[in-house]
């Protein structure tokens, strides 16, 4: 396969690699790599510092992408939008009346970055996992979003039983929504989600994938293990890769 890793961060958001570093260990590796900064968080934080990013960015000849948040508007230009080869949009936070509940602080503890997090109220896990649906559903429909980033990760995800009706019905839905908004499913290596079954929904309704490292820190440029390996047990080949 062509492999590319089109999750990546850099210096013009919350990474600690350079471009110039991505592109030299991906090479290293024998892939491909794009890069897929933050988008108004993290540095990146206005419309003129997404322009500065595509500027400079489009001078090293990669694909250039960007990681949008789902559940907040994007306010960027329609003809700054044009510019990027692909987006990406994730779930970092979720939005109930009440105001919003980030989880930052739970990708931080999953990588081992913090013991700790602060937790929500874990009464409420069906009705956080069916807004984060919602949420992906008018994102798609208002935004161009070419790849869903780490689309399992969510704090409410892990905490119901993996085979409840809650969890196989929400995959099921999350499949179907990509489909109707050609949506690739990214397989992520520095989260190792989706798993398998999941995944094998995906396959077996003609969704696209793509690999991302989601590289933050130095150690993760370049991983894609997990990637590669439930592409080959999905027996994936470039016909069911996103490339931009």
């Amino acid at each position: 396969m062509k492999i590319y890793d089109l999750h990546t961060h850099s210096t013009y958001s919350d990474g600690s690699a350079t471009v110039a570093f991505l592109i030299e260990k991906a090479q290293e590796k024998g892939y491909f790599t794009g890069v897929s900064d933050h988008l108004f968080c993290d540095g990146n934080d206005t419309v003129e510092d997404i322009v500065r990013y595509l500027d400079e960015v489009k001078e090293y000849g990669i694909p250039v992408g960007g990681e949008a948040n789902i559940g907040e508007a994007f306010v960027l230009p329609e003809d700054q939008v044009r510019r990027f080869d692909y987006l990406i949009a994730s779930v970092h936070a979720v939005y109930p009346p009440e105001g919003p509940m980030k989880i930052n602080k739970y990708f931080a503890m999953r990588c081992g970055f913090c013991d700790t997090w602060p937790g929500y109220d874990k009464a409420r896990a069906e009705e956080f996992l069916n807004l984060a649906y919602q949420q992906m559903a008018s994102h798609f429909a208002r935004y161009r979003t070419e790849i869903l980033g780490h689309a399992c990760v969510m704090p409410f995800y892990d905490d119901l039983p993996y085979d409840s009706l809650a969890i196989t019905d929400w995959e099921r839905d999350v499949v179907a929504l990509c489909k109707k908004y050609g949506v690739a499913m990214e397989i992520s290596s520095l989260w190792q989600e989706p798993y398998e079954r999941m995944l094998q929904t995906a396959r077996a309704a003609g969704l696209k994938f793509t690999f991302g490292s989601d590289c933050h820190k130095l150690e993760h440029v370049g991983n894609l293990t997990y990637s590669l390996a439930m592409a080959k047990k999905l027996g994936l080949t470039d016909d069911d890769l996103f490339i931009p």
